[in-house]
């Protein structure tokens, strides 16, 4: 059952030490081409203050469906499997978010 509303997706990478370039042009054309794709809201890149070899993405999207035309796109497919070749974790690990239906207040 897909989510209704926004959702948030977290995804986190370890880069392979050595392919720091390499990572961040692939990082650079997966940020120009999803920034293209319909329903994408915000979409940012945090690097580890500890390892800056482990980055996390958040990217906001209008609904999951959105997202999820985009995760089983040939373009998304391309991307991450350049990606993967580079990544001392080969596969990144995503999770979809969305805010509690309550408003409660969690910490």
């Amino acid at each position: 059952m897909l989510m209704q509303g926004p959702i948030r997706v977290l995804t986190e990478r370890v880069m392979s030490r050595g392919f720091e370039p390499t990572v961040g042009r692939l990082l650079e054309q997966m940020r120009s081409t999803v920034s293209k794709q319909p329903g994408l809201i915000s979409v940012e890149t945090l690097g580890d203050a500890q390892d800056y070899h482990h980055q996390v993405t958040i990217s906001q999207w209008r609904t999951q469906k959105e997202y999820l035309a985009w995760r089983d796109s040939e373009e998304y497919k391309k991307l991450s499997n350049a990606l993967s070749e580079v990544l001392d974790q080969p596969n990144c690990k995503t999770r979809i978010l969305h805010a509690p239906r309550d408003d409660i207040f969690l910490l």
